[in-house]
């Protein structure tokens, strides 16, 4: 019998663009300070 596959899911912390509500995807929006302490 072969072992289950694991799956993660991982979350990015909070960028100022979350907090506007615009989306995100292209380009690499650096974490705000609440982003910071979320990723710790």
């Amino acid at each position: 019998m072969s072992a289950r596959p694991r799956i993660l899911f991982v979350r990015h912390g909070e960028t100022d663009w979350n907090v506007e509500g615009r989306l995100q995807g292209q380009k690499d929006i650096p974490l705000n300070a609440l982003g910071r302490i979320q990723a710790e």
